[in-house]
């Protein structure tokens, strides 16, 4: 039967002339296929996050050993894995691995990803090619099959806005984001021709990813909907049981083998989500989808307000809920992650990779109606700029402020409350437990716990709910002070306190006191002044700290020793005082003048914790 004639009238069948447009027509194959070749030809392939876990697994199954792994098979893969990943150290990766009842080991991530690059594997090894080509020849196989069904289906312009996104970062990479992402286009697209094949791909997803299978129940009820010929349904059912099928072989092994319905739910959060929680991977600044790829949320919205505009019976459309629901059974299972800011990505996090294919239909949706003929060249302007800025060569990006996150945390703090952990490994540049207090480098919004501040900030009262032990709080610098905002407790799971980086309680008002009697509001990081900083060097100083503005230069020091100094310049006639923060006393005082020059302020050795402000 025709699949036209089986699908309801609540959705719009695919119009390729609509959504194809006047003349941004549909591209040929081998373009695309030249384009994969010159993204991944431009550098060798690079392994990064758990592509080890994956190469390990696809060096040992093309010799014919299949997981659990003995530690003799483990040794094998690890001195292999020595010879073709430049960058490992030959350590073990014991966090990364469990142990099963039958003496063998696993990798927290699945083997069916690999399972796919074992073939190429074994070419490699005959052709003596680097074995890590093989997995990406499988990237670029799936996300070339992904490509072909979205343009087919919704037309170029919406597949170039989908597909030539951020996605493309990692098509030269060891990692299953590629899979991913092209396993849940090709569900998109198949949705309404051949829903069958769509749910074997969730399936196929859910080998690696087994939450991605809960997105079979709202793509079979919307296939169910949409095709209401007995045969139709028949070919539905039976690809569900293919989905359930390849889901199972995950389930059944790890149950088997560990007991467990799946090694993933060992690191699993297991907490119920706050509305924060939810959107980190849409709007936060750092990771999140609307600054990751801002062109696309425009298209996504302009797209739905034309076409419930022009047509307010579509609001039923079957593709368009598919498409909401799954994104709401994403976000939560999102959440569980122990690790919201994971490395190996140039910023934009993994998860919400997952998301972009479901833009599909509303754009598809917008195409429809007279905003073609502004999508069309915004796909263009998209494409470039994904072009651009996820190129494969970019660098990786994480444990950095994306630019929104550095611009927002210093200018305009009290707006946004970020996770915590994305917080502090942004602002220390190091992965790991979420580090309490914690501040950007002017003191513009800071982290505490307890109501501990951060050396070198200000330390203004803080309110009484912040206070206690377990209360995690930000501070947020306005021109009146700081305003405080009580983190859920919910986003704080694996904290570590840096009594060394905090001011000690005895110390806190001798602070206050001397701050006082400058604008300690206008303070910034003293490196932010470059050349102009007053503070030039210190020596023979365990660790120091140096906030400035326009009049002033605060510098804190630890643990002075011998001929410990400071090498200031100052822009006019100013005066140095140096307090000890154990007693409040002043031990020394130093005059300066610009024309003078930069000179020495030499300070007591066996300072424990002291304070020089130069006003």
């Amino acid at each position: 039967m025709n699949v036209a004639r089986t699908q309801s009238a609540t959705s719009t069948p695919p119009t390729t002339s609509a959504t194809g447009g006047t003349w941004l027509r549909p591209l040929p194959g081998w373009a695309l296929l030249l384009l994969l070749v010159a993204l991944v030809a431009s550098r060798s392939p690079k392994i990064m996050g758990d592509g080890r876990e994956h190469l390990v697994y696809g060096l040992q199954m093309a010799s014919g050993h299949f997981p659990p792994l003995s530690a003799g098979e483990l040794n094998d893969a690890y001195a292999r894995l020595r010879t073709v990943d430049p960058h490992y150290d030959g350590k073990p990766m014991p966090d990364a691995m469990r142990g099963s009842r039958r003496r063998g080991w696993d990798f927290l991530h699945f083997w069916g990803y690999s399972l796919l690059a074992t073939p190429g594997i074994r070419l490699a090894g005959l052709l003596d090619i680097n074995p890590v080509w093989s997995f990406i020849v499988v990237n670029a196989a799936l996300f070339f099959a992904a490509w072909r069904a979205a343009s087919r289906r919704f037309g170029v312009a919406a597949t170039l806005l989908v597909c030539a996104s951020p996605i493309v970062w990692w098509i030269d990479k060891i990692h299953t984001e590629v899979f991913t992402f092209s396993l849940l286009t090709l569900a998109v697209a198949s949705l309404s021709t051949a829903p069958a094949w769509g749910l074997v791909a969730i399936g196929w997803a859910a080998t690696q990813n087994p939450p991605a299978a809960a997105l079979c129940v709202p793509f079979a009820v919307g296939a169910f909907v949409m095709h209401r010929a007995p045969a139709a349904r028949r070919r539905i059912v039976a690809g569900l049981a293919g989905a359930v099928a390849l889901l199972g072989v995950h389930v059944t092994y790890n149950l088997v083998v560990h007991r467990t319905p799946s090694l993933l739910a060992t690191v699993s959060r297991g907490v119920v989500p706050s509305i924060g929680e939810l959107g980190i991977v849409l709007w936060d600044s750092n990771v999140g989808l609307l600054f990751g790829h801002p062109l696309l949320a425009p298209a996504v919205i302009a797209s739905l307000i034309a076409a419930l505009w022009i047509r307010p019976q579509q609001w039923k459309d079957v593709e368009l809920w598919v498409a909401v629901s799954s994104v709401l059974i994403l976000l939560p299972v999102f959440t569980q992650t122990t690790n919201f800011q994971h490395g190996a990505t140039p910023g934009l996090s993994r998860y919400a990779l997952w998301l972009i294919p479901f833009a599909l239909r509303p754009i598809e949706l917008g195409l429809a109606t007279r905003l073609r003929s502004w999508l069309q060249p915004w796909a263009v302007l998209s494409a470039a700029v994904c072009a651009a800025a996820y190129h494969p060569t970019t660098s990786e990006w994480a444990y950095r402020p994306s630019t929104a996150s550095l611009y927002l945390w210093t200018h305009v703090p009290a707006w946004v409350r970020p996770h915590p952990e994305i917080f502090t490994e942004s602002v220390r540049r190091w992965d790991g437990p979420t580090r309490v207090p914690t501040s950007t480098p002017g003191c513009e919004k800071t982290l505490m716990r307890g109501g501990a501040w951060p050396i070198p900030c200000f330390p203004a009262h803080v309110p009484e709910p912040c206070r206690a032990p377990d209360a995690f709080c930000y501070a947020s610098l306005t021109s009146d002070g700081y305003t405080f905002d009580r983190v859920p407790r919910s986003l704080v799971k694996w904290t570590v306190d840096m009594a060394e980086d905090a001011w000690p309680a005895n110390a806190r008002g001798h602070v206050r006191r001397a701050l006082s009697a400058i604008d300690w509001r206008g303070l910034r990081d003293g490196r932010s002044f470059g050349t102009e900083g007053m503070l030039k060097h210190a020596e023979n100083i365990g660790r120091y700290w140096h906030l400035q503005s326009d009049r002033a230069l605060v510098v804190v020091v630890r643990e002075t020793m011998p001929s410990a100094r400071l090498h200031v310049g100052v822009p006019r006639a100013m005066r140095g005082t140096l307090v000890d923060l154990d007693t409040g006393a002043v031990l020394a005082q130093r005059d300066g003048d610009a024309v003078d020059g930069p000179f020495d302020m030499a300070l007591p050795p066996g300072l424990k914790l002291g304070l020089v402000v130069w006003r």
